[in-house]
């Protein structure tokens, strides 16, 4: 259930075992269930040790015993380990905890309480220990978790721990967010930076095959490929061939500026041109183009072989 966290005050529940793993706190049987149904899962928490082989309650679990209660579980070291199922945190979120408390939690297990409005908060192993103890001697005794403050408080003895949460976990907790509801209140901020962003395309296929062995496109294959690129995935320049390169290239470069030109689009195709003089720009003039990569070469053989130079 997406709740907003802030401070919270509780009595707890003890689970005093280490390496608790996810098939304990909910069998692998259930996990046929393909819908989040709170109350079901929350009735199978810990089925195994909650209930006998016949189907009665175990009075001797702990959440049998109408001693204890509360939203904070207290468990052993390592709670959440073995299969990564978020099913596990499902049962935990639906029987109404909304705080584990542990001196370690497994990666996964931890990050799939937190992605279900559950605080795992890490503890030290002294710590921990204290607080048992102080739930022992008074089930009634209270505990404080402070998200704001990051810090846990055990009031029966008035000592306290900080804990660590990752920055953007402890936004969406404490404005009952989920990942998609965090996208959402950001739409305006994304479509902006959409807004923003460049997107070139350089070096393509579309020149030829010369950059894939072997792929090659006829002139109507690259003016459909162009306007895919530019028109339904919006993209802000496309290079569409090397000047000078053969026939094919020019009728093809030639089809794609006159579609372009008729869509507002021709500042949007480039050509990759040379230094040869006027022989690249003339091409690249004639196919309509009017926008050039100019590839400028520096080694000693092409200006002493090409251009003549030295």
């Amino acid at each position: 259930m997406k709740q907003k966290f802030n401070i919270i005050t509780s009595t707890c529940v003890p689970l005093p075992l280490e390496n608790v793993d996810t098939d304990q706190i909910i069998p692998a049987r259930f996990l046929k269930a393909t819908t989040r149904e709170e109350k079901f899962f929350g009735d199978n928490l810990f089925r195994d040790w909650r209930y006998n082989p016949d189907g009665s309650l175990n009075k001797d679990f702990v959440l049998n015993n109408p001693t204890y209660g509360g939203q904070i579980l207290v468990a052993g070291k390592n709670f959440g380990s073995g299969s990564s199922r978020e099913h596990a945190a499902w049962a935990i979120a639906g029987y109404g905890f909304r705080v584990v408390v542990s001196s370690f939690f497994a990666d996964i297990h931890k990050n799939n309480e937190l992605n279900n409005f559950v605080l795992p908060v890490v503890v030290s192993e002294g710590f921990l220990k204290e607080l048992f103890d102080s739930i022992h001697a008074d089930p009634k005794i209270e505990v404080e978790v402070n998200l704001p403050e990051q810090t846990i408080t055990n009031k029966a003895t008035g000592k306290s721990e900080h804990f660590e949460i990752n920055a953007y976990k402890k936004h969406c907790l404490m404005n009952g967010l989920d990942d998609i509801d965090f996208l959402l209140t950001n739409k305006d901020k994304i479509e902006a930076w959409e807004k923003s962003v460049k997107i070139e395309i350089m070096d393509t296929t579309l020149r030829d095959g010369e950059q894939t062995s072997g792929v090659s496109f006829v002139p109507h294959e690259k003016l459909m490929i162009a306007r895919l690129l530019l028109e339904d995935l919006k993209v802000d320049r496309v290079e569409v061939a090397s000047a000078r390169v053969s026939d094919g290239e020019f009728e093809a470069v030639k089809m794609i500026c006159d579609w372009a030109a008729r869509r507002n689009l021709l500042h949007k195709v480039e050509v990759l041109g040379f230094v040869d003089g006027r022989t690249s720009v003339d091409w690249i003039q004639r196919t309509g183009c009017r926008v050039i990569n100019l590839l400028c070469k520096g080694s000693l053989k092409h200006c002493t072989q090409q251009l003549k130079k030295c």
